[in-house]
Parts: structure tokens; sequence; C-alpha cells
């Protein structure tokens, strides 16, 4: 399976709209078959309600480098964290994190994280 990412820009009632959609093949397409795929698309955000106008269209491969990953970590305390002591715990992680996909050969980038607390 070979996952394309397609995106287009368009105005509707007067205002910019981004449309993102994932459109997965059983091989790879050609540039014809690409272009098919996203002219489907298009032919759908015609219909929208308010459409005016197309800004911008793209189709490209996914790439495995490119994906974003959840990862959760957990840590388990039996008393309460100060404010500092998460921070820390979660520059820890970030650190930790890093390392081992240099490690294995790989880039992290970090786009956002959080912590909770949650009383058992």
């Amino acid at each position: 399976m070979v996952r394309y990412n397609i995106e287009v820009k368009y105005l509707s009632f007067g205002k910019e709209h981004t449309s993102e959609v994932y459109y997965n093949a059983s091989d790879n397409l050609n540039e014809e078959e690409r272009e098919s795929v996203l002219q489907g698309y298009l032919d759908i955000v015609e219909t929208y309600k308010g459409f005016e106008g197309f800004l911008e269209s793209h189709i490209w491969k996914d790439k495995e480098e490119n994906k974003v990953r959840v990862i959760n970590n957990h840590i388990f305390r039996e008393k309460h964290m100060t404010d500092e002591e998460m921070e820390e715990k979660q520059i820890e992680f970030c650190k930790s994190m890093r390392e081992n996909y240099k490690e294995a050969g790989k880039k992290l980038e970090i786009i956002e994280y959080s912590m909770i607390e949650v009383n058992l």
C-alpha cells in the first residue's frame, strides 16, 4: 500500500480554505494516475457550498520519515510532582528520545509535548 497526500487550497464564501486528504494506492502511481486522482478530488471540492475557485493543489507520495508519531511516556510516582519536577521530566524524556533516534540514524523533531498528572 502506498499513501499519497493531497492538499487543495480554495476560496469559499470569500475566504481561503485548505483541505487535506490521503489516498491509498495498491502500488506507486505514475504522473498520469496522480493527476487523475487529484482531478477526482478537485471535482469533489468544486461541489462544496460557496466554492469560488482553486488557489493551489498538490499531490505527493507520503514518506516514512515524515510521519508524525505520538509517543506516550508514563511515569509512576506516589507523590505529587512540582511544576519544576514535571518540566525536568519532560526535558529528560525529550533528550532521551532524540538520543534514541540519533543512535538509530534517524532525526526526531518534537512538535509538541505535554505531561499531565493522573490520580490513581
